[in-house]
């Protein structure tokens, strides 16, 4: 029954307590509650303004929410209090001189100033900014170790266009602070941030210097620091660079949720902290002190690892305020650098990179006008992967962008779908990455209205830290599984890609051998019928035929050496074939990348681990908003008193269940599967490393290939030339011989010998070249006419006895001349028979799978 009661209670309570203004509830932000219209009016001639709706307060005044009379838009009304009344009229006359003169997007709109109707006193009405402050944005629990990347780069572009146009104007903020940078929401809903409160500022002419005092103590340079707040005389004058100390100051509470000097006891510790900012090295963007007032100091470069910022944004913000947070005025960046900076910062594009083997996303911020080379250059600083061991994959396909291409033109990436990172060669030792959480610290059992919220607040900030590590972690759960798949077809279309060149290399490999063949047989035969001609041609020896054997010999030769040479590369060949055939079979047929990935650690839909930490949060973010509401009270009844203390007793008890569902639950299952994937790598890279064997083979074999057709040819156009002076050597003399010995018996004979010539040229037994016929014609005809000379008759008898044999010669001589490539009969013959050996090979390969299996 009591803890019934206690259920109906806490959540009655919860449920009739709205969340602060200045907290973003996750689960209402589509449902703000109704605001009660504010009762106590004050007015000026055309507007009027709600002294019980107070939107902020400064040292020299108050605003206010109100309306315009006519049109009833909302505005923000600035009432001056005593202490702004008691200096001189001419310092507040200043502010609304430099109201008047500003006009900026960034910078907060005046819309009037008007006298109150009562006080008769001057108020400013500007434009209303709904968002509060930045210092109200930083102070949610959400944003306790920083605001989120996105919005930070906001605050970046937003400040550094304020700033110019109070550069431009000539202008002297003197009070820049999260407090008076107001947040506004733009028409696409994203934030706008503009400066205010010019009670500080004031004209300086170009190279003027300034002696008064303004600011905040932890956001004054440290010059100003020590005149104005350690009260030590100091005869200097300052100028306009003031403000960028204060902005880097800013920048770094936006980025990482405090301050970057804090000595030990806070701002009490004012001789620490001047020492603190006056005595870092150049370069040192923090400082704390923690043991005692009196201990050491921790420096750092860097901003904390709890920020929200990615690597690679980080490490130009922490450029940025190296340069910021410098002293010494001759170091500090000046106005135009810290400008150009920030705009180059914003206008960066962004691509999403996750490192597979790391499990980390990475955001890579890049010029847009950069190569791809520059791009992996920037991926090999943020994981010291050197930019040719990158293997890049994105959306299925290798990432390979033209060279020509900018980092602009790149395809958008997200965090859900980003460009994935593997090494050329695989590392099973590497250990995933991922920052330690921050301590979720107990809130006190001791009952106290002042201290519970505030001490409630450090264990939302820390469970708000929690929530975004369990997204992160179930979002490279799900990266992990796609880049298995991404993975795997890359090794698939590697395997298809050398498998279309290995058979664009059959052909290449065949032919060559073919051709050698048949370029062999031709020179023999040439070399038979050129050395049986030439006894029957002369009993002395002929010179210039002589000469066409020798050279036809040499021919011979280098075309039987070549031949043995295409005979090795084939055998090269079938053995790298071979190889590729045995790597198919496991990639593509029995596709044992995709089998062996079993995937049974990780989060599960079943487990509604995001739905069990969300409904327990729910829970904390409504006891907190209680204990703020209490806060206000300086006491409680009994009652209330008892569900408070319950309450936190439920707070104490349900943090660790929060804690253990992230890094029980779901870290131990990240952990597990990245050692599931690790495994799996370890499989796929073994197959990568096989097809890369076979492309180590395949790549100079190619080459070889490639180098040898072109010597092939070569040798080729060489046995023409050698059949052509052969042929016109042999042709020539057999056909003056036969001709005159016929013209001296019988000369109707001559006639039939040269028409059984031409006949036996183009009758279809033989290739036909009309015109090497029309030569062989010529030359018999024209040797009709020549004198015998000193032939006898029974040389000629002889001749005549070996004429069929010399004829058949003459056309041997004829199709060898003409008929160097193989014809489509031999080559078909040729291509059956590498199937057959093709066939035999994958037949073997079977046989040895099926053995070993």
């Amino acid at each position: 029954m009591h803890i019934m009661f206690y259920y109906f209670i806490h959540t009655t309570k919860a449920m009739t307590s709205p969340f602060p203004s200045t907290q973003m509830d996750m689960f209402s932000d589509n449902y703000p509650p109704a605001q009660r219209e504010p009762k106590q009016l004050r007015s000026t001639l055309s507007y009027i303004y709600y002294t019980d709706d107070k939107k902020g307060e400064g040292a020299t005044g108050s605003v206010f929410g109100g309306r315009e009379k006519k049109s009833g838009e909302k505005v923000a009304v600035k009432v001056f209090n005593n202490v702004s009344y008691r200096r001189p009229g001419s310092v507040q006359d200043r502010e609304f001189d430099v109201l008047l003169k500003l006009k900026n997007p960034n910078i907060v709109k005046l819309l009037a100033i008007e006298e109150d109707q009562i006080s008769k006193e001057r108020v400013i009405v500007m434009e209303l900014c709904t968002g509060g402050s930045l210092f109200s944005v930083l102070d949610r629990p959400e944003n306790s170790f920083g605001v989120p990347e996105e919005e930070f780069l906001i605050i970046i572009r937003d400040i550094s266009n304020g700033m110019k146009h109070l550069q431009d104007k000539g202008i002297v903020h003197r009070d820049l602070k999260p407090g008076n940078i107001m947040c506004c929401r733009g028409p696409d809903g994203r934030s706008v941030y503009k400066l205010a409160d010019f009670g500080a500022a004031r004209e300086l002419a170009e190279g003027e210097n300034f002696v008064s005092l303004y600011g905040t103590e932890e956001y004054l340079h440290p010059d100003i620091y020590e005149r104005a707040v350690l009260r030590r005389p100091l005869m200097k004058t300052f100028t306009s660079s003031v403000d960028l100390w204060s902005i880097g100051i800013t920048l770094f509470h936006a980025a990482s949720g405090m301050l970057p000097f804090r000595p030990f006891g806070g701002r009490r510790n004012r001789n620490t902290m001047h020492k603190m900012t006056t005595m870092k090295a150049s370069g040192i963007i923090s400082g704390v002190q923690r043991d005692s007032e009196d201990g050491p100091i921790t420096w750092s470069r860097e901003l904390p690892m709890t920020t929200q910022l990615s690597q690679g944004l980080r490490c130009h913000v922490e450029e940025l305020l190296a340069g910021l947070l410098e002293s010494d005025v001759n170091k500090m960046w000046s106005f135009q650098t810290f400008h150009e900076f920030a705009q180059s910062l914003v206008n960066k594009t962004v691509l999403n990179v996750f490192h597979v083997t790391t499990s980390q996303l990475l955001k890579v911020y890049i010029n847009p006008t950069h190569s791809f080379a520059e791009f992996k250059e920037h991926i090999a600083m943020q994981t010291f992967l050197q930019s040719q061991q990158q293997i890049l994959l994105f959306n299925g396909d290798i990432f390979y962008p033209d060279a020509s291409l900018r980092c602009q033109a790149f395809p958008e990436t997200s965090i859900t779908n980003p460009i994935l990172l593997f090494g050329n060669t695989f590392d099973g030792t590497v250990s995933p990455v991922i920052t330690a959480s921050p301590t979720i610290p107990q809130v006190p059992s001791r009952y106290s209205l002042e201290t519970d919220a505030p001490r409630t607040k450090r264990s939302i900030s820390a469970l708000f830290y929690l929530k975004r590590k369990q997204e992160r972690l179930l979002s490279m759960q799900k990266l992990m599984d796609k880049s298995i798949e991404a993975f795997t077809r890359y090794l698939k279309d590697s395997e298809k890609l050398l498998s279309y060149h290995l058979r664009k290399l059959d052909s290449a490999v065949l032919l060559p051998l073919v051709r050698l063949q048949y370029m062999q047989e031709r020179i023999s035969t040439l070399l038979e019928v050129t050395q049986a001609a030439m006894p029957k041609v002369n009993r002395h020896r002929d010179e210039d035929l002589a000469g066409v054997c020798d050279n036809l010999e040499i021919v011979y030769d280098e075309v039987v050496l070549k031949n043995e040479d295409a005979d090795k590369l084939f055998s090269r060949y079938q053995v790298v074939s071979a190889q590729m055939q045995s790597v198919q079979n496991d990639i593509v047929q029995r596709d044992a990348l995709a089998k062996s990935w079993v995937n049974q650690c990780g989060c599960r839909t079943k487990d509604r681990c995001i739905q069990q930490f969300n409904t327990w949060f729910k829970i904390q973010l409504g006891i907190y908003a209680n204990f703020q509401r209490d806060s206000r009270s300086k006491s409680l009844p009994y009652n209330e008193e008892q569900i408070h203390k319950m309450e936190k007793i439920k707070f104490n008890e349900t943090t660790p269940l929060l804690a253990s569902i992230v890094n029980d639950h779901c870290e131990s299952n990240w952990r597990s599967k990245h050692g599931e994937m690790m495994e799996w790598l370890g499989l796929a890279y073994s197959q990568k490393d096989r097809l890369s064997e076979v492309d180590k083979c395949l790549t100079p074999l190619v080459a070889e290939v490639t180098a040898d057709e072109n010597i092939i040819l070569k040798l080729g156009e060489r046995c023409r030339e050698l059949t052509i002076k052969a042929t016109q050597c042999v042709t020539f003399k057999i056909a003056r011989t036969f001709a005159s010995y016929i013209g001296l018996e019988q000369k109707d004979v001559k006639i039939n010998i040269l028409e059984d010539i031409e006949l036996r040229s183009n009758d279809g037994t033989f290739p036909t070249d009309r015109r090497s016929s029309y030569y062989l014609n010529e030359v018999c005809r024209g040797s009709l006419y020549e004198e015998t000379g000193t032939q006898t008759e029974e040389n000629c008898s002889q001749y005549a006895k070996n004429y069929p044999q010399c004829r058949t010669g003459l056309l041997d001589l004829k199709r060898a001349l003409t008929d160097w490539e193989p014809s489509e009969m031999e080559l078909k013959q040729s291509q059956e028979m590498m199937d057959k050996m093709n066939l035999m090979s994958m037949c073997s390969d079977n046989t040895s799978l099926e053995t070993y299996n």
